[in-house]
């Protein structure tokens, strides 16, 4: 993509499973790497310490290499779509994430990594649930960076990102008092034209949210009910001029 659309990208998202990282194969050409580590299980198994050992050896493989790499672990927690997901959400289930966070956190801290931690929202779960972000909050200490996942697709009402984000998200967000981030951002063609979707989000992005500080766009497709990536022409050329538009604005 940056060959052929000629632009850089600063950020590298890899998305593996804990077990299995791989992380000394890992080749970031001087990129940011945002490492997702998947986790298998539930959470009161993963805060009773059942990754304890895979977390280890990441955090000391990290710590070996001496690169700062940030860490996004249990994304969109506030739904079901994980195995690991809160939906629906009890107060144990609340208080087994939160210690699960903070034990992951430790060992990555006992080991030396220099890892910064990611804590990252779904936009909306499926039911629609208005439990707040402030809810899960595992500790002011224990977050770095706090985001969130966006999709417009074919279901949404709200069609813009500023919509989206101006419905109760970047507030909650806010709370935090951290830097904010996008882990996942995408819109399906059925928004109408993407193209334009793309430039107005890049500039929306830059004028209207100045508190975030990395966005990372979903450009892969995944079955015909969800075809995040661009396959036209206008699509490609709106999103690299939004692109080259919100590095000016923010530079």
């Amino acid at each position: 993509m940056q060959r052929e659309w000629n632009v850089q990208f600063s950020v590298l998202t890899v998305y593996r499973p804990i077990e299995s990282v791989g992380y000394e194969y890992i080749r970031t050409d001087g990129k940011v790497l945002q490492l997702v580590t998947e986790m298998s299980k539930s959470i009161q198994d993963i805060a009773n310490g059942c990754y304890d050992t895979e977390v280890r050896k990441l955090a000391r493989d990290i710590a070996r290499k001496g690169d700062t790499v940030w860490i996004r672990m249990l994304h969109e927690f506030n739904s079901d779509t994980y195995v690991w997901g809160l939906y629906p959400f009890t107060t144990d289930k609340i208080r087994a994430f939160k210690r699960a966070w903070r034990r992951i956190v430790n060992i990555y801290c006992d080991q030396g990594a220099p890892v910064q931690f990611q804590l990252c929202f779904l936009g909306t779960n499926s039911s629609g649930d208005k439990t707040p972000f402030s809810a899960f909050n595992p500790g002011r200490n224990y977050v770095d960076q706090v985001g969130v996942d966006v999709y417009i697709n074919t279901n949404s009402k709200l069609v813009s990102l500023k919509e989206r984000l101006d419905n109760g998200i970047y507030d909650q967000l806010l709370w935090f008092n951290k830097p904010i981030f996008f882990g996942e951002i995408g819109c399906t063609p059925a928004i109408g034209d993407r193209g334009k979707w793309m430039r107005d989000a890049w500039r929306s992005l830059a004028l209207d949210f100045p508190q975030v500080k990395a966005v990372s766009y979903f450009l892969e497709c995944e079955g015909p009910q969800r075809p995040w990536c661009l396959t036209k022409q206008s699509e490609i050329n709106g999103f690299v001029q939004g692109l080259k538009e919100f590095k000016r604005l923010t530079s």
